[in-house]
């Protein structure tokens, strides 16, 4: 993609009719055509990191590789791997290790906390319902503007996710 072009933006659908039960509320929306989505976020800024919440169609029992680049430039982007929370709190369990070695690590809230390349998204667990989207927290650091891509991979289908970092600072919460 050259410089003087647009950046493709993915859409989000609606998924408020098929997201919300079992588990509990989870995100409405979606960006990408599944069995996976970006949901839980409408912009990303670049430095620091933002949170995301990435769903799973229960249709769809497998992991799920998540990578991302910016496609107009050399910008990474940096993933922590699957927070974990309590049971009975609406997500899915991590459960599994980090994608390969550590490429930066971020202070929040004075705790340090790494990034790596890749996100993985385990497949169906013995303690995940059936029948029900699995959702996963996790978060990302993207450190310049620009168009950026997440390819999310599963077993059997391969997508793209194509969104904007503005190059302008997060605005106040």
């Amino acid at each position: 993609m050259g410089a003087n072009h647009a950046c493709p933006i993915t859409p989000f659908h609606d998924l408020a009719p098929v997201v919300n039960g079992g588990k509990g509320k989870g995100p409405s929306f979606g960006f990408g055509p599944g069995p996976a989505y970006l949901s839980g976020i409408v912009q990303i800024y670049p430095g620091g990191f933002d949170n995301e919440v990435w769903l799973i169609e229960p249709a769809y029992e497998g992991a799920v590789l998540v990578r991302g680049h910016q496609i107009n430039g050399n910008g990474l982007v940096e993933f922590q791997e699957p927070i974990t929370f309590r049971a009975g709190d609406g997500f899915s369990s991590a459960g599994s290790p980090p994608p390969g070695p550590p490429v930066r690590t971020v202070t929040i809230d004075g705790v340090p906390v790494t990034f790596y390349e890749e996100l993985d998204l385990p497949a169906m667990s013995p303690t995940d319902a059936k029948g029900f989207w699995r959702q996963f927290f996790a978060r990302t650091h993207i450190e310049s503007p620009g168009c950026y891509a997440f390819q999310l991979d599963g077993v059997d289908f391969s997508l793209v996710t194509v969104f904007q970092v503005p190059d302008a600072a997060r605005p106040p919460a």
